[in-house]
């Protein structure tokens, strides 16, 4: 998918500027996405890593046709009925002490762990570059939340497991705006006190 599928979408990219249908290539991506999620689901995967594999395919092509706007109604309208199944599931009554106790701590393992992981790495630039990177990639939604999905329905994953993935993905991306905003409070400002020059037309 990294090395040969974008080859391919190269070649079949001038035939769909030729074809008659409106947004033929929000079409021609959707339906590959369907097919790659459908065939992953077939052979006993997640539907989610067929619709990666077809992300890998459009990546580079993806602000040459203009992919990221024509989905974004798409992701609008899909999303409340994506999270409101996820949260259908969710028995609040499992969070008894113990998994409260668990899922708090799992919470902090997960945000240090992103803080590590993401931001050590550019040590070199200064530590708020650090915290500021490793902080932006601390949310976990989507994906967390449809593997922990997948995994209840296989009945792979208990109830209470499940709760407490739920509960670390709440955590982390309602923490990571407040906290990006706290750490880029400086340029912010900056931003704010910078006068404004309007363009005068002669």
């Amino acid at each position: 998918m990294i090395f040969v599928a974008p080859r391919i979408v190269h070649r079949v990219h001038p035939k769909m500027e030729r074809l008659s249908t409106q947004n033929a290539s929000l079409v021609v991506s959707l339906a590959i996405c369907l097919l790659l999620s459908w065939l992953a689901a077939k052979i006993g995967m997640a539907a989610i890593i067929g619709a990666f594999f077809a992300g890998l395919m459009f990546a580079d092509y993806a602000p040459r046709l203009n992919l990221l706007p024509r989905v974004g109604g798409i992701t609008e309208f899909l999303a409340p009925y994506f999270f409101f199944t996820i949260g259908s599931r969710l028995n609040l009554q499992l969070f008894s002490r113990d998994v409260l106790i668990a899922a708090i701590i799992v919470s902090v393992l997960a945000i240090v762990s992103k803080v590590i992981g993401c931001g050590l790495p550019l040590l070199r630039e200064g530590w708020p570059t650090v915290f500021r990177v490793g902080i932006g990639m601390m949310p976990r939604s989507e994906v967390a939340l449809i593997v922990a999905l997948v995994g209840l329905q296989s009945q792979i994953v208990l109830p209470s497991t499940y709760a407490i993935v739920v509960f670390m993905t709440a955590v982390t991306t309602i923490l990571a705006p407040p906290l990006l905003r706290y750490l880029f409070r400086n340029e912010m400002r900056e931003h704010d006190e910078r006068p404004t020059v309007a363009r005068v037309q002669l």
